[in-house]
Formats: structure tokens, sequence, C-alpha cells
């Protein structure tokens, strides 16, 4: 609640029910897939991740440890 009240954007995904959820986790840990990850950012870096996300010059998923 303390992101909603500073009015901090949240972005994510639709990924269904819990079940698909389960169904997809299974299928991805069966074929031993895992994300292509372009860049990995500290939390104090995430001005730059949002930077790069939005010049979309990336390859993958931006990561920002928290």
């Amino acid at each position: 609640m303390a992101a909603l009240a500073k009015f901090v954007p949240l972005e994510g995904i639709y990924i269904g029910g819990r079940k698909m959820f389960e169904n997809m986790h299974q299928s991805l840990s069966n074929r031993k897939m895992k994300p292509v990850v372009d860049s990995i950012y500290s939390f104090a870096d995430s001005p730059q991740a949002y930077h790069d996300k939005y010049s979309a010059v990336h390859f993958g998923k931006l990561v920002i440890e928290v």
C-alpha cells in the first residue's frame, strides 16, 4: 500500500489463474527453459533501468534487484 500512497507506477502481466500458472511453470521446468536476462540493475540504478526499457535497445528482461 505504501507504493500506492506515493503514486509509484507498478507494471505487471496477467497470466491467468493459478492452475494456468502451475501448468506454465511445470512446462518451463520440464524443458529447463530460463528467461533471457539482458541486464541486472541495483535499486539505486532503477532510473537507468527505466531509461533502457523505454529506449527499447535491450534484448531480454531488465531486472531491478530489491
